[in-house]
This record gives structure tokens, sequence and C-alpha cells, in this order.
């Protein structure tokens, strides 16, 4: 699906234009009003251009359809197309869980705990030490979530901690964000659906998911994560977001 983003002339920012939009509301002259997506009254960054739509400045605009999409569509309803982009657009993650004490049981509370949540994983990687377990973990994501997965064996003489993360990090690159989960912990049902909604309702930005009760729960933006190097062994990644001001307001703490 077409979103039309765009960079400016000096081929240095992100922008999106509303130009051609199926949800940009114009008057009867033909100049943008406002969007239906409500997008537009909770982004301060735009600028109206000179053909009378609004440009967004240093992002994309990910529900932004073209009149030549909807086009192509078997019905013209505004609200039924809004609902085929709100599904496409739904936040899609890759569920690792890291199981620390190398405890079957923790590895299956939280995948049964992860089963309720309204949004499931694309991709669930578990990453632990070597054991016979690995066929009853995967007959049981098989079955509940029926999506593609992986287990890392971490050897013996290797440290296992949040930095084992590397081993994995190539194979999540096809997923926008991850979710890394201690084994045995648990994660809010509405957890990832709260930040979607924020995301793709809201138009907030958010690249870490940082629930300030805990740090058995991190969500990521997976391009945001690796270009601060939040893979590489030794990183303290908690640590290099509090002490990056630029991120704060793109980090969101509630649980």
């Amino acid at each position: 699906m077409e979103t039309n983003i765009q960079l400016q002339p000096n081929g240095s920012k992100l922008a999106t234009s509303c130009e051609h939009c199926i949800f940009a509301k114009t008057n009867s002259k033909g100049a943008q009003t406002g969007c239906r997506w409500n997008y537009l009254d909770r982004i301060d960054n735009k600028t109206m251009q000179e053909n009378g739509y609004y440009l967004i400045n240093g992002r994309a605009c990910l529900p932004k359809r073209h009149k030549d999409w909807a086009a192509k569509q078997d019905t013209q309803d505004i609200e039924v197309l809004k609902q085929r982009v709100r599904n496409v657009i739904k936040i899609r993650y890759h569920l690792i869980i890291i199981d620390y004490k190398n405890q079957y049981k923790d590895i299956m509370t939280t995948l049964a705990n992860a089963k309720l949540c309204s949004i499931k994983p694309e991709k669930i990687t578990i990453i632990k030490r070597y054991n016979d377990d690995t066929l009853k973990i995967a007959q049981y994501i098989d079955e509940h979530f029926k999506c593609p997965w992986s287990v890392a064996n971490i050897p013996e003489e290797d440290e296992l901690n949040f930095s084992s993360l590397n081993v994995v990090m190539t194979d999540s690159q096809k997923s926008p964000y991850i979710l890394v989960c201690t084994a045995g912990k648990l994660i809010p049902v509405n957890y990832i659906a709260n930040i979607d909604k924020k995301i793709n309702d809201l138009a907030k930005v958010i690249s870490f998911g940082v629930p300030t009760q805990t740090k058995h729960l991190l969500c990521a933006n997976n391009f945001v994560y690796q270009k601060l190097a939040g893979c590489h062994f030794g990183t303290d990644i908690y640590q290099k977001i509090k002490d990056n001001p630029f991120l704060e307001r793109y980090v969101d703490t509630s649980h």
C-alpha cells in the first residue's frame, strides 16, 4: 500500500504530504481543512503548502492512502476503508523471551500469558540454555500462536543476560518492534495494544516502551534499538535510554 512518504528538497528530512490522501478533508475550493484520521490536530510540526495541502514534517504518516488505492477497493465507504488501513498498520512485533534460570515452566508461564495479549506477536524467539524441551515449546507455539518461531541455545560457557539479544537481532529485522520479556514474568495483556493505540490513533512517536515498575519488559522500535547498539554485548540499554535526553519524549513508561 502506497503512503506517498517523501523527502524534503534538501533530502535530509522525512515528510508526508496530505495531497491525494483519501482521508484529507477539503473545502469547496479544494483546500485542506482537516484529516479524517484526526492526525493533524495531534501533530504540531506541519506546514501548509502552496497546493493547499499540509505537509507533515519529520515523520511518516502511516494511515495515508492515495486516491488511486481507494479506486481499486470494492467499496468507497470511508469508514470501511479506515478500518482496512487500521488493520494493516497495526503494530507488528517479535516477542523474545529470555530464560535466565533455565526453567521450562517459566517459559511456558510467559507464553501462556502472551497468548492472552490482544495483539499477538508475528514471531517468537526463546533464548535459553540447551535442554530437551524445545519440541514441547514448539508444539505450544504452533498450536496457540501459529507464527514462526526459533530457539537460541546459549552455551554454558557464555553468560546469559540481556545482551544475549545480540544472537537473534539479525533474525528480528523484519519486525518493526521487538518485545523482550524475562521468562516467568507476565506481559500486561493490553500492553502492546496500548502502545499501538498511541502510535496509530494518537499519532505519538514511541521508540521505547520501558515500564517504570520493572526491568523484565522492554518494547523497542527495532531500527532505533539497533542504531543505539542496544544489542551489543556489555551495553545497558536502559542506561543508554536514560542518558539520552533526545529520546526522553519518545519513551513510554506506562505499564
